[in-house]
């Protein structure tokens, strides 16, 4: 067990090291498990894209956290549910939210630091750590074909929010022809129609938002009446429009799919 945890530190990236796509599809898959191992609730719509996103931005803004590998956060639920740690932090039928997660991974820490203090030199000094911080292999195009098969099926089904377009998936149906840009005329309308996307948003109704979604849309609402005046938007929101071009490209891509009636893309269609 004690090997185990210290070959976890080693063989996976700390989450500081991960870009914003592998970050995302890294947590869905690590918070899709927790549900199953532990009975936690995730939900469903929009309700569901505020709680990753929420849970996603306390494990990054917490310094103990942010330096733990994707394995060791796995492993940490294993643990805790194996009865390792001084308590036994149970969840079933109850929201996933960050105080679990919190207290699992404290209670990780504290386990991960009595490990070192006793017997981590000697189990450390038998396994070859890298040199340096392992490097993200870029998925091969089997694998975003993969990755695209899966967003299609949960499109499909209706579960949007767990669809985040990254640049590979996006290039490669470029690349195939799937997703089409016919002149800088039509950029210029895509981009057009996401800044009014972003406004929409920047207008929504403050019914019912917590605290934290009230003060994204009134920053977010600040940015675009600056627009409006002056004409332009900061680097950061120029990014979030690009990523919205690629989204809505991206969907209606899956729409077409659906009306032709096809189930398995790169079963169905050759690409080249």
């Amino acid at each position: 067990m004690e090997t185990q945890v210290i070959r976890n530190e080693l063989n996976s990236p700390m989450l500081k090291w991960l870009n914003d796509d592998n970050l995302h599809d890294e947590l869905i898959s690590i918070f899709q498990e927790i549900k199953i191992l532990t009975g936690a609730i995730m939900h469903t719509g929009e309700s569901l894209h505020l709680q990753v996103r929420v849970l996603k931005l306390f494990l990054l803004s917490a310094p103990q956290f942010i330096t733990l590998t994707t394995n060791e956060i796995r492993h940490a639920f294993y643990l805790n549910n194996q009865g390792e740690f001084d308590e036994v932090y149970r969840h079933y039928n109850k929201e996933l939210n960050a105080e679990f997660m919190g207290d699992v991974l404290r209670a990780y820490l504290k386990y991960k630091q009595d490990i070192y203090r006793k017997t981590g030199d000697e189990i450390k000094a038998m396994i070859d750590p890298p040199a340096e911080a392992p490097r993200l292999v870029k998925p091969s195009e089997a694998e975003y074909q993969m990755i695209i098969q899966r967003d299609y099926n949960s499109y499909l089904a209706g579960a949007l929010e767990f669809i985040f377009v990254s640049n590979g998936v996006y290039s490669l149906l470029r690349r195939y022809g799937a997703i089409q840009l016919h002149s800088r005329q039509h950029w210029h309308k895509l981009i057009g129609y996401a800044i009014s996307e972003r406004m929409r948003l920047a207008n929504a109704s403050m019914f019912k938002k917590d605290a934290w979604e009230k003060e994204n849309i009134l920053r977010l609402k600040g940015i675009y009446d600056r627009y409006q005046l002056e004409g332009w938007v900061p680097p950061e929101e120029f990014k979030m429009i690009i990523h919205t071009v690629h989204k809505n490209q991206y969907f209606r891509f899956f729409k077409t799919m659906q009306y032709f009636n096809i189930k398995n893309i790169f079963t169905e269609i050759k690409c080249k």
